[in-house]
Order: C-alpha cells, then structure tokens, then sequence
C-alpha cells in the first residue's frame, strides 16, 4: 500500500515537473482558433497555461510575431499534434448549488446531446504526451442551451460514491433507468464516458 502511494506521489511529481517544461518552453503547436464571433485563426498556438480564465499566444507562422488571445473571447481551440485535441471554453458549476462558476478551458471527451468534458491542469499541458491520463481531474457534462457546463465528479472524489451518485442522478434525472443503474453501483465516477455515451444514444433513437 505504501509502494502504491509513494508511486502516486512520483507519478505526480513528475507530471508536474513536465508541466513546467512545457509551460516555460511555450511550446507551439498547429492550431485553430476559433472565436466567439465565429472568426477562425489558423496557424500556431501556445498550450494553456492553466484550465482556467487565461490567454493563449498566437501567430500566424513560426516567423510571425505572436499576439495574445483572451479566453473570453475564444469558443473553441484545436490542437493538431500527437493526436487531436479539442478544448471549449465555458462556465462550469462547480458546486451543487451551483453557487460557484468558473470559466475552464475544458478537453472534449465526446459531443452529442451531452457534451462530456473533463478539466485540469494535467488535461491542458499533458494532453498532447503520453502523460494525459496522470491526473484525470474533473468530469463536467453539458446540454445546448445551458447556462453553464455542470461539474460531476473529480479524482478527489473518487472514494465519496455519494457525492458522485447525487451529482450524476440530478444531471441525468430525465433517464430514470441509467440514474437506477448509477444508483445499484453499476457506473462508477470513471465510467462517465459510458454513462454518457448511454444517455446520448436514447436521445439520437429519439
């Protein structure tokens, strides 16, 4: 147990040493940036430095002199490396009482009815490596139309079921069946890709 939790503590240590690499590095990489205004960038952008409100370097060629853009005026950032990444930026509840909002840049895990995101530092600069699954940080499901995206669950709260089963249950409350099965223990707070790739396919049957 100890070994497991010494191996935890390195494993994090080393990702966040990585994130400093790339981070001080600014790292470039082909991008589209796509704003707001429904503008489109094309050309080379800096990672995010932080899941939160923050701004990204851009320029139109390695040549180019870079210029900031600001996350309040991004709706969308793709990233053409390794594998492609794409990251909305929204609002997220992060509380139940949805007293707490914040702006995240937020990695598209799958679209459909339900947008399935998730958040973190470690998503935003590790999400490019092999490292992107170090640190899964937080869930967060969105609907059209919503005012913001809603936080399920995190990796902190991975061994609080029933801070994760009362999220997932209001969120999916319209699916009696899934929030059954949520309930019985049969989805857990990683199997969110499931659980939403579930609840899409009713809604495209519909």
């Amino acid at each position: 147990m100890q070994n497991k939790l010494a191996m935890k503590k390195l494993m994090i240590a080393a990702a966040f040493l990585l994130m400093h690499f790339f981070v001080s590095a600014e790292t470039y990489l082909d991008a589209k940036i796509i704003l707001n205004s429904g503008a489109e960038l094309l050309g080379l952008a800096s990672l995010p430095s932080d899941p939160g409100p923050t701004v990204l370097k851009f320029k139109e060629n390695k040549n180019a002199r870079f210029r900031y853009v600001y996350s309040d005026s991004i709706r969308t950032v793709i990233y053409y490396g390794k594998r492609t990444l794409e990251y909305d930026v929204r609002l997220v509840y992060e509380t139940p009482s949805h007293k707490t909002i914040r702006q995240h840049f937020l990695l598209v895990r799958q679209r459909g009815f339900v947008t399935l995101y998730s958040y973190s530092g470690m998503d935003v600069i590790m999400g490019v490596g092999s490292l992107t699954n170090v640190f899964n940080g937080y869930w967060a499901c969105y609907r059209d139309g919503e005012p913001a995206a809603t936080m399920i669950s995190g990796t902190e709260k991975k061994n609080k079921k029933g801070a994760f089963d009362g999220a997932a249950s209001e969120y999916f409350k319209d699916d009696p069946p899934l929030v059954a099965r949520i309930n019985r223990g049969e989805y857990h707070w990683d199997d969110m890709d499931k659980i939403v790739e579930e609840y899409n396919s009713k809604k495209t049957m519909k």
